[in-house]
Parts: structure tokens; C-alpha cells; sequence
């Protein structure tokens, strides 16, 4: 590690006489007036560093995930800013090099405050409870920290691969979507956990099955910045890696579906985690009309792997969901399954058959309403407008119907699965069908406009 260039060259950068001592004052004094609190408790019973455990730990989470989050979220952001990253583009250094000093170096004086934190937690928490969980619950908080920062780092990243001008996407929307990426997955965990700690029917254990799960997707996460830092670097990937990931994330998830007796949801599950990450990345990635086009053109002549080194990550996202969804689709047509997603007073179960064909629907109009903001005349504000139009109509309007008491007509804008197909189905369809015209026509405008612009031959 110490021989990565970049990774000295972050270390001279982080530092500094300044930085290494205002973060010691501010991490030693902290711990200091944990412990001199336990200290003064002792007259009245066994010295038990309760507080010190209880600061120590949450000074860890607050330092990875707020401090060093927002190093890594701004690594590369920070270069260009300073003019210096167009230079390291065109340097010799290999992308894993690149990835690895941005990602760990960026955040090194961070992380050495985060692990004296950890320690103290470790030390102080196993006065009260066993070893094995106080050390498993420091390296679920680490794993945390990695997740949050390298999802952050590929967010700017994401972003770079824009059209020229439109360059860089901000510190803190990439730390946002860092600190979003944790709490899904925290959500995640935590409902896997409802099962006992098993995965296909293995008894792994809760204790243990935690921290497996933070590092498993922690090590995607890294995984992902290498791969994104490759095409940064002018290197063409093919977007197999990630196919990989979708595959693994659905596997994973049903294994923690497995064995908890409802069918419906472990047909559901692979859908719904696919269009948490379709949403994703209809939103972060850089939007490019011109390569879109060029993707579609070598599909046309047949030219595969050059067509698959150009496509857009969303668009392959869109199409492993649509697969998935529509054989999900299949199998639900077959069975009697139901599902409840939300207790509406008066209403029968939700049809899990109907939710997954509201989920299609609806997933394919958020992906065009996206697109067609990408091909306006502000196409740089694409994913923030398609984030606001998506909390309108996901929450804005369901708050609204709720607040009224119109529980019936909630399938209108949420893929319930209840009030029938004229509820659920009929309306997503024509706004699926009303977006995929929008965009067809804005496409030929655009081109229209641009023709300049389209490549030649």
C-alpha cells in the first residue's frame, strides 16, 4: 500500500501538523470525558465503562461515515476543482492504483480516527458484554464506513462521464447518496436478521451473519470504484463485473428469504432489489445521449462487444430488471399467492401478481421520464428534476391521499397490488405507454437539433 504514489501522495495531503493535531484533541478529549464519567460512577458500583462504550462507538460511526464519507465523496471532485485531475488521467498510473489512493488515501487521517474509536469501543464494551459480539458489531461499523465511502467516491464518479462542460456533480450529493446507500442497506440487514440469522437454511447466526453481509457488499462497493475508475481512465469495460453484482445481490437476498414461509415474498424480493438499483442508477450516472445512440448503432451491425463496452449502465440495469420481473411475472400467474404491502383498512390482500406488473410499469416510466430530461435543454439537471418528480408522485401525492383517507385509490401511484387491474395497472400503463412516445418523439427532435453532433457512419 505504501508504495502507491497516489496513496503517499493523499498521506502528505492529510497529514499535516494542523489537521493530526485538531482531530486528536477533538477525538482523545471526547473519549477522555467518557471515561472520566464512568470513573466518577465507580462509588456506587463496579467500574463499568458503559458511557465510554456508548461515545466510542458512536464517534466511530459518525467519523466514517461524515467525515471520511465526505473525503472519499469529494477525492475526485476536489481534483477537478483544483485542475489537477485532467494530469493524473493522463498519468501511467494503473486504475487500481488510482482507485485504491483515492479511496483509502483521501480518508487515511479519518480512518486512523475512526480505528483508535473502534479500539476504545472494543476495549470499553467487553466490561459488560461477550467479546465476540462487541468485536463483531466494531467490524460491522467499519464494513459501514467502507460502504458509505466508496459509494460515495463512485457517485462523482458516476457523474464525470457526462457531456463535455458538464463535468463534476458535487461533494455533497455523492455523500448523500453514500449515507442513503448505508441506511438502505442497514434496512436491509436488519430485515434479513428477522429470519434468526439464516441464509438457505443455514443457521449462521445473527451475530456473524451481520458483518458477513456489511463486508459483502462493502467489497462490491470497492469493486465497483475500480471498475468506474477504468472507464474514467479512457479504459473500456464491459459491463460483465456488474451483471455479476445483480446476480450476487439476488442470490444473496434470497437466501435471506429462504425458509421464512411466504412465497410471495421471496418471488417479490428479486424485483424489488433490482429496482432499488435500476432507480440508483437512473439517477447518479452520467447522462449521454451520443453514446446511447452509438451503443444502439453497433447492436444494429451486430458488432456486440463494441456496443457492450458503450452501453449505459442504467439501460443494462433496465433490462436484467425487466427479465427478472417478467419471469417473476410468470411464475406469480401460476400460483395464489398473496402479499400484503400495506395495511389499507377495508382492502383484501395485495395481489403479488399485480404488484410485480405495477412495478414493470412503473419503473419503466421512471426510467424514460429521466431520459427525456436528459435529452432538454437542461440535461445537466436530469436526474435532480426526475428525483423530484419521483418523490411526487411516490410520496407527495400518497401523503396527500392518505391524509384524506382514500386508501382505494393508492394503487393509482404506489404498486400496492389491490383495487384490481383498473386501479393498479390500467393508469401505469398509459403512463408507461405515454413515455415511451414522449421520449421517441424528444429522441428524433433531439438528433434533429444536433445532427452535428451524431457519429458518422
Amino acid at each position: 500500500m505504501i508504495r502507491n504514489p497516489e496513496f503517499r501522495r493523499n498521506l502528505w495531503i492529510q497529514f499535516s501538523s494542523t489537521r493530526v493535531l485538531v482531530a486528536a484533541l477533538i477525538t482523545g478529549l471526547l473519549l477522555a470525558c467518557a471515561l472520566a464519567a464512568d470513573v466518577a460512577l465507580t462509588t456506587r458500583r463496579q467500574f463499568v465503562p458503559d458511557i465510554t462504550a456508548y461515545v466510542a462507538r458512536w464517534l466511530a460511526i459518525a467519523i466514517l461515515l461524515l467525515w471520511a464519507g465526505r473525503q472519499a465523496a469529494g477525492a475526485v471532485v476536489g481534483e477537478i476543482r483544483r485542475r489537477t485531475w485532467d494530469a493524473q488521467r493522463l498519468s501511467t498510473l494503473h486504475p487500481w492504483t488510482m482507485a485504491w489512493g483515492k479511496l483509502f488515501g483521501a480518508t487515511s487521517l479519518a480512518w486512523i480516527m475512526g480505528l483508535i474509536a473502534a479500539a476504545a469501543y472494543i476495549a470499553s464494551g467487553v466490561f459488560e458484554r461477550p467479546a465476540g459480539y462487541v468485536a463483531a458489531a466494531a467490524v460491522g461499523i467499519l464494513g459501514y464506513g467502507v460502504v458509505c465511502q466508496a459509494t460515495g467516491l463512485l457517485s462523482s464518479l458516476a457523474r464525470l462521464t457526462g457531456r463535455p462542460g458538464e463535468r463534476g456533480g458535487g461533494t455533497t450529493v455523492a455523500h448523500v447518496v453514500g449515507l442513503l446507500a448505508t441506511a438502505v442497506l442497514a434496512s436491509f440487514i436488519e430485515w434479513g436478521l428477522e429470519n434468526q440469522g439464516r441464509w438457505f437454511g443455514i443457521d449462521i447466526g445473527a451475530r456473524l451473519l451481520r458483518p458477513l453481509t456489511i463486508w459483502f457488499f462493502a467489497l462490491w462497493a470497492i469493486v465497483g470504484v475500480y471498475r468506474r475508475m477504468r472507464r474514467e481512465l479512457q479504459m473500456r469495460s464491459t459491463p460483465w463485473v456488474w451483471l455479476l453484482f445483480l446476480a450476487a445481490l439476488v442470490v444473496y437476498g434470497e437466501g435471506l428469504a429462504y425458509g421464512r414461509g411466504r412465497p410471495a415474498i421471496a418471488l417479490l424480493l428479486p424485483t424489488v432489489l433490482l429496482a432499488l438499483m435500476l432507480w440508483a442508477m437512473a439517477l447518479i450516472e452520467a447522462k449521454d445521449p451520443l453514446t446511447l445512440r452509438q451503443s444502439f448503432e453497433r447492436l444494429a451491425r451486430g458488432q456486440w462487444r463494441e456496443a457492450a463496452t458503450l452501453v449505459p449502465l442504467w439501460l443494462v440495469t433496465y433490462v436484467v430488471f425487466a427479465i427478472v420481473a417478467l419471469v417473476s411475472i410468470a411464475l406469480a400467474a401460476g400460483t395464489t399467492g398473496a402479499l400484503r404491502i400495506l395495511r389499507i383498512p377495508g382492502e383484501p390482500e395485495s395481489s403479488t401478481l399485480l404488484i410485480l406488473i405495477a412495478f414493470l410499469l412503473f419503473l419503466t416510466r421512471d426510467v424514460l421520464i429521466v431520459q427525456i430530461f436528459t435529452l432538454g435543454r437542461e440535461a445537466n439537471l436530469a436526474g435532480l428534476s426526475g428525483a423530484v418528480i419521483w418523490f411526487v408522485l411516490y410520496f407527495a401525492i400518497p401523503a396527500v391521499m392518505i391524509a384524506g383517507r382514500l386508501w382505494e385509490y393508492l394503487g393509482l401511484f404506489l404498486p400496492t397490488g389491490q383495487g384490481g387491474w383498473m386501479i393498479c395497472l390500467l393508469p401505469a400503463a398509459a403512463e408507461a405507454v405515454a413515455c415511451i412516445g414522449l421520449f421517441a418523439w424528444r429522441w428524433r427532435v433531439y438528433w434533429r437539433e444536433n445532427a452535428a453532433r451524431a457519429p458518422l457512419g
